[in-house]
């Protein structure tokens, strides 16, 4: 059934992509492809929009020839430019159905049989079917003017082998040519009656079949279309909601910030997926509930291989030695720091100092969702998987609008890339490529928190200034923050110790080795006489990297010191120190 909305005081970005294929389609592109994964829901929109465009050439013509409503030879001397156009629709099960003529079903052009004597006939190859297909283009079924909305034509190129390819491309040209001949002809008559001609609107995953050769792809106008906004995805619910309380004769929860908070806590989501998860709260809890909301949101992104809805436990009280940072992040998310794309910002330092912590605890501090991203299991060993993987990857974090995307380790995945050897053939490579296109160019709002241990095995343009909000080094904690980390984790244990003697032993320990030592003290407690004799048998386990890998150790703190402003306040020059007045973060996110 089609998706009820209702109208938003502002265009979304569905309508103003909706608006950018209709210009398309009035400037004479003979074939636009519109990548998507929700087909059903693409053409239902597209078909709306032509139909209201159809509306809109009724009245212009009964105002302009007022005549050619009621006498046929009247109508005939309106410009086709201003006729209503003929809509089609078309898919491999309904063939090619006339959907402004009450969904008319035009005759059936099927593929001849292949010729094989005996036995059963096998199925017509997919070149035979696209050929079959074209060849409505070319009768008076589809006349000048109309709009082919297609289905499914990603399947037929999915069943064309290698030896198939030269036929599906004469396939093709025959959709291609009509099309170009008539545009040709009106241009040498300086006519500028764009509509006269037919426009084929392909709806599909992106067109990257061996079949589509580069002269092929110069005809093609390809445009993405975006997955449902909060304002859309808010819409949703509010129709939802209204038509379960029609039925329940009953009351539902409408309060509208908490729909406009589940509508966030959807987006990134298809629609489908969105219904969904509406009807699944309602069933459960018989209204809206944001916790059922979530689960639902973490099963439908874990279909991602590389991304993970994170829900950590790290807060930013306990976030100790990064003062800067905090101030940093309070600036830049600050309502009068609206105007700013943000970029995220990248950790470097040793491991165990925190690097992890703060970047889980961020998004709980500013109120948005943390997306996990293992960035590394976008590679894959067949051709071509890994970029279009990566491609995913960007335009699944773009559809999440406002969030943290947390990648930990990114050199893992990204060291090395571009110091020569070839082993990939240029794989990785291209994948730096398309992330540094993306780090500039995106603009959904979210906000990217990655770490490194090894930042100088990174590409030299991944550090450069400016593609980052900033590179924090995150050294070892200094005296003062060892005490403070002491007290901490000793509270949370309920060890009664002294916190000012262990910061002393644990000089150049790193956060991550203090808790565990009070951990392992926690578990001594219960074979000791006091917390003290089971901190001293704690110390005897635990081995830290000053002294167990010290020259690797000491390596790291000093490269990272080289690569990055310290997250420490204390350690940074006093013109670097800034105070800002208190802000209620997730108040002034939504405003």
């Amino acid at each position: 059934m089609p998706t009820k909305t209702k109208q938003t005081d502002h265009p979304t970005k569905t309508q103003q992509t909706v608006e950018d294929i209709i210009d398309r389609y009035k400037a004479a592109y003979p074939i636009i492809w519109v990548k998507t994964e929700e087909y059903a829901r693409t053409i239902e929109i597209l078909h709306g929009r032509f139909l209201a465009e159809n509306a809109n050439a009724e009245k212009v013509i009964k105002e302009r020839f007022p005549k050619a409503a009621e006498d046929e030879k009247e109508r005939e001397k309106v410009p086709m430019g201003l006729r209503p156009k003929q809509i089609f629709h078309w898919d491999a099960i309904n063939g090619l159905v006339n959907v402004t003529n009450q969904n008319e079903r035009c005759e059936r052009v099927f593929p001849p049989p292949p010729k094989k004597e005996g036995g059963p006939q096998p199925e017509p190859p997919a070149w035979a079917h696209i050929l079959a297909w074209a060849g409505h283009l070319k009768t008076p079924t589809v006349p000048a003017g109309s709009i082919v909305l297609v289905n499914g034509f990603h399947n037929l190129l999915a069943g064309a082998g290698a030896h198939d390819h030269g036929r599906v491309r004469a396939a093709i040209s025959q959709i291609i040519q009509p099309s170009l001949r008539k545009v040709e002809g009106e241009i040498r008559r300086g006519l500028r009656e764009a509509e006269s001609f037919r426009t084929v609107i392909i709806v599909g995953p992106k067109p990257d079949h061996p079949a589509l050769s580069p002269d092929i792809m110069t005809y093609l106008e390809i445009i993405d279309f975006p997955r449902p906004s909060e304002d859309e995805i808010t819409n949703m619910i509010e129709v939802q909601l209204g038509d379960r309380k029609t039925a329940a004769g009953k009351g539902i929860t409408e309060d509208k910030e908490e729909v406009t908070a589940c509508a966030r806590e959807l987006k990134g989501t298809t629609v489908f997926q969105s219904e969904n998860a509406i009807s699944l709260t309602y069933i459960k809890k018989r209204e809206l509930d944001r916790a059922t909301l979530r689960r639902q949101y973490k099963a439908i992104m874990e279909l991602h291989p590389a991304l993970t809805l994170a829900e950590y436990k790290e807060t930013w009280e306990d976030l100790v030695g990064f003062e800067l940072y905090k101030k940093f992040i309070d600036a830049i998310f600050h309502p009068k720091q609206a105007h700013r794309a943000l970029k995220g910002v990248l950790f470097v330092g040793p491991p165990g100092t925190g690097k992890s912590h703060s970047a889980k605890a961020t998004g709980g501090h500013l109120g948005l969702k943390t997306i996990f991203c293992n960035f590394g299991r976008i590679f894959n060993k067949f051709i071509g998987s890994s970029e279009e993987n990566t491609e995913s990857l960007f335009r699944s974090i773009d559809a999440c609008g406002r969030a943290v995307v947390f990648i930990d380790e990114i050199e893992k995945a990204l060291g090395g890339i571009g110091k020569g050897g070839g082993g990939d053939s240029g794989v990785g490579d291209r994948v730096m490529q398309q992330t540094l296109t993306w780090m500039n160019d995106h603009d959904s709002g979210a906000f990217i928190i990655a770490t490194a241990n090894d930042p100088h095995i990174l590409p030299p343009e991944l550090l450069r200034e400016g593609r980052w909000d900033c590179i924090f080094n995150v050294p070892p904690p200094n005296a003062k923050q060892r005490v403070a980390l002491a007290k901490l984790y000793s509270g949370k244990a309920g060890l009664k110790v002294d916190a000012a003697a262990i910061g002393e032993r644990t000089d150049m320990w790193v956060g991550a080795e203090i808790k565990g030592l009070m951990e392992k003290a926690e578990v001594f407690r219960l074979a000791s006489k006091s917390d003290e004799d089971a901190l001293e048998t704690a110390f005897s386990f635990v081995r830290p990297m000053i002294v167990s890998d010290k020259d690797r150790f000491m390596a790291r703190v000093e490269k990272s010191a080289a690569q990055g402003v310290s997250v420490n306040r204390e350690e940074v020059a006093a013109d670097t120190s800034f105070d800002l007045p208190p802000v209620d973060r997730r108040r002034s996110l939504e405003d």
